[in-house]
């Protein structure tokens, strides 16, 4: 898969002292067309008028084959205070798109300097201390 970006993105991502910043959307997770929206900063972010919640969350690399095709990976978000495990026993998150997009810390104004990815929550597990979301293309999700 090609990704798309503008010449301000590039110039920003080759900057050693820009900082990326990813962005995650679980959509429609109570089917109520209410988004859960996690910024993997410390602080909120508000982005193309959206507010990000600040939180504790990571990704390993999301990467693609050598046919274009895109690998499934994992989310790891922190269950301390138990929040996400309660959307977990409240709805059933599995098939729920998430996008995840990559934006800079300096370009925030720019809704056009990103680049998103976006996949489906194909399953989870929870722990005391985190939730680790597995997920794959559309396609490869089992429902």
């Amino acid at each position: 898969m090609a990704y798309t970006t503008d010449s301000t993105f590039k110039t920003e991502k080759n900057k050693p002292s820009n900082q990326p910043i990813y962005l995650y959307t679980i959509e429609d997770y109570d089917g109520s067309s209410t988004d859960l929206n996690l910024a993997e900063w410390d602080t909120d972010i508000v982005y193309g008028g959206v507010t990000y919640t600040k939180f504790p969350i990571k990704h390993n690399e999301i990467g693609e084959n050598s046919q274009g095709e895109i690998s499934s990976f994992s989310v790891s978000v922190a269950n301390v205070n138990r929040l996400i495990q309660s959307y977990l026993e409240t709805y059933d998150l599995r098939g729920k798109k998430v996008t995840i997009t990559l934006v800079w810390a300096n370009q925030l104004n720019d809704t056009d300097a990103n680049i998103k990815f976006i996949y489906y929550i194909d399953s989870y597990t929870a722990t005391e201390s985190a939730v680790e979301f597995n997920l794959a293309s559309k396609y490869d999700i089992i429902d």
